[in-house]
């Protein structure tokens, strides 16, 4: 399943309260992960995504995702199996000027189900 955001973040918004875009996805695993940061940005525009107030995206917490005209893409296999079935993604914006979107596309690949008298998910699929 593929799943997609944007996030568009005004001028002058500080790390210490960023916005965020809730992604609401199936249980799974996240299998990939793309980042789009459109011509402009001018790596002012930063994003991580987070998963139950854990930052998992970039994995190294002082860090963040940033570029201008730049497309960040990487292989993941990030289990999602917990509830709240979802993904935060957070931003913030070092231009005074101008506001920046960034759009997100992730994979997840779903956990197989059985049926009971409710449904069940099961282990990871090989």
């Amino acid at each position: 399943m593929r799943y997609r955001a944007a996030l568009a973040i005004p001028a002058n918004t500080p790390e210490s309260e960023p916005v965020s875009a809730t992604i609401k996805i199936a249980p799974g695993v996240v299998t990939e992960v793309e980042l789009l940061f459109p011509a402009g940005h001018t790596g002012l525009t930063h994003v991580v995504i987070c998963y139950h107030e854990r930052q998992i995206f970039p994995t190294s917490p002082e860090q963040s995702f940033c570029g201008d005209d730049h497309l960040i893409t990487f292989d993941e296999q990030f289990a999602v199996i917990e509830l709240p079935y979802e993904l935060v993604v957070y931003g913030w914006n070092d231009d005074e000027f101008y506001s920046h979107t960034v759009y997100i596309d992730l994979t997840v690949r779903e956990l197989y189900t059985t049926q009971t008298t409710e449904t069940t998910y099961a282990a990871l699929p090989e």
